[in-house]
């Protein structure tokens, strides 16, 4: 019988930023208005090693507000002075946005949204994984900052790491009524 171990040392870089607190710009702001649901901007950050993520705000009557103080903390993380950005369209407003915002560096803190893993071409489930997204409020700061005033997350915050509910031990599974054999 023979035995070994793999001496390969190198890691596959990872492309995209983690969850936690990174210093970051803006490279892009997308303007996305799709029928029939809420128009939102998709912005792109990305990080020193050339990592990037990106989120969604919407701008539905309901969410508008809280994009717009989102928007309005990273302008304060980046020393912007004017108050207000106005524009009569969305796009517009987004193009404003990026000429006041875009390509500038901050820290920002990401909180953690679990994702399901895909299935594989072999017919198994890939690993779920966790993608970077915009936190709440007090999530962002200049990079001057010293000591940084942001919160490291905690894994037991149910708002900084974002679980995918835990499948039902019951729900029937491939057809399988697990219930059949339960005493009750």
């Amino acid at each position: 019988m023979e035995f070994s171990t793999n001496t390969d040392t190198t890691t596959q870089e990872n492309k995209f930023i983690s969850p936690g607190i990174h210093d970051v710009k803006i490279i892009a702001i997308d303007v996305q208005e799709p029928e029939g649901k809420a128009p939102y901007l998709n912005l792109k950050f990305e990080n020193a090693t050339k990592q990037t993520t990106d989120d969604k705000l919407y701008f539905s009557d309901a969410a508008k507000r809280y994009s717009e103080t989102t928007l309005g903390d990273m302008k304060k993380a980046l020393g912007v002075t004017e108050t207000e950005i106005t524009a009569s369209t969305l796009a517009e407003f987004g193009k404003k946005l990026f000429k006041v915002i875009g390509n500038k560096p901050f820290r920002h803190r990401f909180v953690a949204e679990e994702i399901a893993g895909k299935m594989g071409d072999d017919g198994k489930q890939k690993n779920n994984w966790f993608k970077a997204k915009i936190g709440k409020r007090y999530s962002c700061e200049a990079i001057s900052t010293n000591p940084s005033k942001l919160k490291p997350l905690d894994k037991a915050n149910k708002y900084d790491w974002k679980m995918l509910p835990e499948a039902d031990a019951l729900a029937p599974s491939n057809g399988v009524d697990k219930t059949a054999d339960l005493p009750f």
